[in-house]
């Protein structure tokens, strides 16, 4: 897929096309959005906290338009 990705929700009812942005391993990494009405040109952004015995899973979903019911929808659900 030429270093790109697809990431499907809702059953494949979206289907969005990342790029790549940076890795910095083990820690973190960002991606960018391709495709998707609102979601084109925002960037989803993965990071690893250690937590004592666990590991979070970070997510930070940055770079909207501007803010719609949509928007607040992706980032609390």
């Amino acid at each position: 897929m030429d270093g790109g990705a697809e990431l499907a929700i809702f059953e494949r009812k979206a289907v969005y096309r990342l790029r790549s942005l940076t890795l910095i391993a083990p820690a973190s990494t960002a991606w960018l959005c391709e495709t998707g009405n609102e979601w084109e040109g925002t960037r989803l952004i993965f990071s690893l906290l250690p937590k004592r015995v666990k590991t979070e899973l970070g997510l930070q979903h940055e770079g909207w338009r501007e803010l719609t019911p949509y928007d607040i929808s992706c980032n609390t659900t």
